[in-house]
């Protein structure tokens, strides 16, 4: 289970952890499966899946609108989520 109230699903593709066209393979992804943050709206991002592309799940606490960037130099998705203002 991922916590939070509501979840965002990434999916990357063509994307592997793990590099299968070398003898033996090589791991490319050796961070945690499971990412906690410090923020008002995001609980956690969980690694679900690395078959046929890699598929993340980020919890958060209050569904909201996000945007996804690609950004260079260096490459990398940007997943902006709003934090939550208290009412």
């Amino acid at each position: 289970a991922v916590d939070g109230d509501a979840h965002i699903m990434v999916e990357l593709r063509p994307a592997a952890g793990t590099d299968w066209n070398i003898d033996p393979p090589r791991v490319l992804y050796t961070g945690s499966d499971r990412l906690s943050a410090d923020t008002t709206n995001i609980a956690e991002a969980v690694l679900i899946g690395d078959c046929e592309g890699i598929q993340w799940v980020i919890g958060v606490e209050d569904a909201t609108e996000f945007t996804v960037t690609w950004v260079r130099n260096p490459l990398r998705l940007v997943i902006d989520v709003p934090h939550v203002t208290s009412d």
